[in-house]
């Protein structure tokens, strides 16, 4: 892969800052609801295609899917990020939120989630169901717009 392809940290930051301030600058009856993962696979990819390190977002959601807010939760390394429920479902419980949608990047452009990300799927949704934020997807997001929904291959 050609280095032009990727974009330093600091750009990945100015993404995320555009992205949380048009959320907030919206009333919220005025936010458009994220239901599927296509919608929420297309925001997480506006800020996170192309970075050259793996982060963690969220998009904490109110009762009719309507965005609250998005947020990195995590950045990590070339091939990890730390996902642990404590640290993704913080932003959900903080917003009072009832839903969540989190979304990770693999810098190597693969979509195909790991193990790793199956087993920490698994923990999300156990986790919200105990705390009451449901996890509607984890999306895993490769680089040009691919990504893959662990709801949609069963894992949630």
């Amino acid at each position: 892969m050609s280095t032009d392809r990727y974009h330093d940290e600091r750009d990945t930051l100015e993404r995320y800052a555009t992205m949380a301030a048009e959320i907030a600058a919206t009333k919220p009856n005025d936010r458009p609801k994220v239901q599927d993962p296509e919608i929420a696979a297309d925001l997480f990819s506006r800020v996170l295609d192309g970075a050259s390190r793996e982060h963690a977002m969220s998009i904490t959601l109110d009762a009719k899917h309507r965005p609250i807010a998005v947020r990195v939760e995590t950045v990590g390394s070339l091939d990890h990020t730390f996902m642990s429920p404590r640290e993704m479902l913080r932003s959900a419980i903080l917003d009072n939120a009832a839903a969540v949608i989190v979304a990770h990047n693999h810098p190597s452009g693969d979509a195909e989630p790991s193990r790793d990300d199956e087993s920490v799927t698994r923990r999300l949704a156990e986790a919200g169901r105990i705390v009451g934020v449901e996890l509607l997807d984890h999306l895993v997001l490769g680089t040009d717009g691919a990504w893959t929904s662990m709801a949609r291959r069963g894992h949630i």
